[in-house]
């Protein structure tokens, strides 16, 4: 857990009470307190009906169910946030806990409501929050600011693409100059731009990727790709593609400005082959290989990384000196 930690250690960024609230809010702070209402509704209920010795049928189980649902949600909450932020795709593994924990909760509750006109007014509460979480998950009403905070925020907001036959060119683009062998280095690593995109457009068409990829994204996890140093072609952009701060993608920046300039000891390597138009402005270039690293390059940037990274060798200064030991051979 120790080095996972560390590789991911880039995407914890919060505070547990800023990981409760973030939490809350996704889920929706209306959700949580009327199920919280009801299952006190319920648990009064029960000690109620207990206290003249009357039982009710599986009022114990649900109360059992209820807590199972919530304890399952804990402990996948607290096992990935020891390790980072919970992204949209991590959600999968505790929704279908939380959603049992609450709409158990509610329904079993909503039951024991005294009085006829609250008990319509409660499920006409619930009728219209399912509603209107509904129409913002599937973007049918748009985002509501803090108000959404009480629904439920959208996890996942669909991404209109104008660029697609852009992508599709550039993507043909390298597999006609890579003949579907040549390596293929991604110095980008933002939604438009990444080492996916040439498998992604490919779908569902193939499932093969249409030419080898490399790539190194967030520096705690991937450290320096040495594959780098080995690939025909190098995809940057401008401004540079990321999907987190610069500090944390240094590799990324470093190489697309390096390639760039064409007088520095990387850029000398390269030449300018094609660029294209992807959405928000952004230009992407396409470089070619046109000559082969020395042993000076490797640890100028060798170098640049110690000074950056020095408690992560195993990431960076020891993979520069198999590269050195290559050159050497």
């Amino acid at each position: 857990m120790g080095n996972y930690s560390n590789a991911y250690s880039a995407y914890n960024t919060l505070t547990l009470t800023g990981k409760l609230w973030n939490a809350a809010c996704k889920i929706g702070w209306s959700w949580l307190i009327f199920s919280c209402i009801c299952l006190i509704l319920l648990i009064a209920k029960i000690v109620q009906l207990k206290s003249k010795k009357v039982s009710i049928n599986g009022s114990y189980e649900i109360l059992g169910l209820v807590a199972s649902a919530a304890l399952g949600s804990v402990v996948v909450f607290m096992t990935f946030w020891r390790v980072q932020d919970l992204d949209y795709q991590h959600w999968y593994a505790v929704v279908p806990f939380i959603e049992s924990s609450i709409f158990l909760s509610i329904f079993a509750g909503i039951l024991y409501i005294p009085k006829l006109m609250y008990l319509r007014l409660a499920e006409s509460a619930v009728a219209i929050l399912s509603v209107l979480s509904l129409c913002l998950g599937f973007s049918i009403i748009p985002s509501m600011g803090i108000v959404s905070n009480f629904i439920g925020v959208q996890l996942v907001a669909p991404k209109y693409q104008n660029d697609i036959s852009e992508k599709g060119r550039f993507v043909d683009y390298l597999k006609k100059q890579t003949a579907g062998q040549s390596l293929v280095y991604f110095a980008a690593a933002s939604f438009d731009l990444n080492a996916d995109l040439p498998f992604n457009y490919s779908l569902p068409g193939s499932i093969e990727k249409p030419f080898p990829v490399a790539t190194a994204g967030v520096d705690s996890r991937d450290g320096f790709n040495v594959d780098f140093f080995d690939a025909e072609y190098v995809v940057t952009s401008s401004p540079v593609a990321l999907h987190m701060s610069p500090d944390k993608e240094q590799v990324v920046v470093a190489l697309n400005n390096l390639v760039q300039d064409s007088s520095s000891y990387v850029g000398r390597h390269y030449k300018v082959l094609r660029q294209f138009s992807f959405d928000n402005s952004l230009i992407v270039t396409i470089y070619k290989k046109i000559s082969s690293y020395e042993k000076a390059d490797v640890r100028t940037l060798e170098q640049t990384f110690d000074r950056i990274y020095p408690d992560a060798p195993q990431l960076f200064k020891d993979r520069f000196e198999k590269v050195v030991a290559n050159i050497e051979k």
